[in-house]
Parts: structure tokens; sequence; C-alpha cells
């Protein structure tokens, strides 16, 4: 994955969801779940960077799909993740997917996922007009990702 790494950061997300695409269809083959997951919650980011919508809705219900299909695992909570916190018009929804997150993280023991989730709930709290609460929050996240 480094070379995708590197496509991200050089925001050149047309060749990394090209890159992406290749290694779901080799993994179509292989029947290996679980890889194909970790594919498509990058495919859901990359696809979104190209202003995508609705392929990365797609790629997340293909996400969601793998998950069920393997089981409980910490994925589902990076599948709740899996878009950046201000993109969510509605708070509720934002508030549910990291209380979700924030189970499975603390279920999996995934201290970045939980950070996260933390920090989206402290999100959705201050856009509910708890302004207080949710910055606590975002500070205590803040502080354990330093």
């Amino acid at each position: 994955m480094t070379e995708l790494m590197r496509l991200y950061m050089e925001a050149r997300y047309e060749d990394a969801r090209t890159l992406l695409e290749g290694e779901y269809t080799r993994l179509l083959g292989t029947g290996d779940q679980p890889a194909m997951l970790q594919v498509a919650l990058f495919l859901i980011r990359v696809v979104e960077m190209l202003g995508e919508d609705a392929a990365s809705r797609g790629w997340e219900q293909r996400a969601v799909r793998l998950a069920d299909a393997i089981g409980p695992c910490v994925e589902r909570g990076y599948i709740a993740m899996c878009r950046a916190g201000c993109e969510y018009r509605d708070p509720l929804e934002l508030a549910e997917r990291a209380e979700l997150a924030l189970d499975l993280a603390r279920k999996f023991g995934d201290t970045d996922l939980e950070l996260r989730a933390i920090a989206d709930s402290g999100l959705a709290l201050v856009t509910q007009g708890q302004v207080e609460q949710g910055f606590a929050l975002l500070d205590e996240a803040m502080a354990a990702a330093a």
C-alpha cells in the first residue's frame, strides 16, 4: 500500500482509484473478503475525493456487505466513520455513527478509531448546540492524538 499512500498524499486520486480497483478485481479471484473490505474502505474516500458521491456511496454499501459476510469486525467502525464529520448535514446521524465506531473501537482495542469517534462525537454535540460538552470531547481527542 506504499504506492497507494504516495498517490493519495500527492492528491493523485484518479491514479489511486485505478490502483485500488485493480487490486479489488485481483482480490475477487481469491475470495479474500477481509482484504476486499480494506480496499473498499480506501475506495470510499478516494472516489469521494474525486467528487463522485454516488460511486462513494456504492463502495460504502459494498463495504457493508463484505463486513456483514465477515461478521463482527472493527472495520464496521471504519465504515461508520468513512467520511469526515463535517460532511454530515444531520448531527444525529453523525452522533449515531460515532457511537457505533466508538463501541467497536473499544471492543477491538483500536485507539485510532476511538480518537476519531470521540472527535466526531464532539463535533456532533457542538453542531447540536452542546458546545461545552462537544469541545470537551474534541479537546480530549486532540490531547490524546498529540
